[in-house]
């Protein structure tokens, strides 16, 4: 399964109200995590790639799909509400 690059998805948000790093301490992603570990049975390479920022390179944090579902919750609750409407045919 393809990770997906939630480091990009933070730095398009104009004004994000949280440091970046505070979503990898929040309740959501231990969740999320804690279930793909233990119910899922996946290794922590499957759940999440982290690079940190240095010359040249920005951050990386590539995420399963389901932490980056949690991400954009955490994120922007406006963005994700309206994915979730499309999604389900309200919208």
């Amino acid at each position: 399964m393809a990770l997906i690059d939630i480091a990009t998805w933070y730095k398009r948000q104009a004004n994000p109200r949280r440091p970046f790093s505070y979503f990898f301490k929040s309740r959501g992603f231990q969740l999320a995590e804690q279930y793909l570990k233990e119910e899922v049975g996946l290794s922590d390479a499957e759940i999440m790639v982290r690079e940190m920022p240095s010359r040249g390179h920005p951050t990386v944090a590539k995420v399963h799909p389901i932490i980056a579902v949690e991400f954009l919750r955490w994120l922007d609750y406006g963005i994700f509400y309206h994915q979730a409407m499309k999604q389900y045919g309200y919208e």
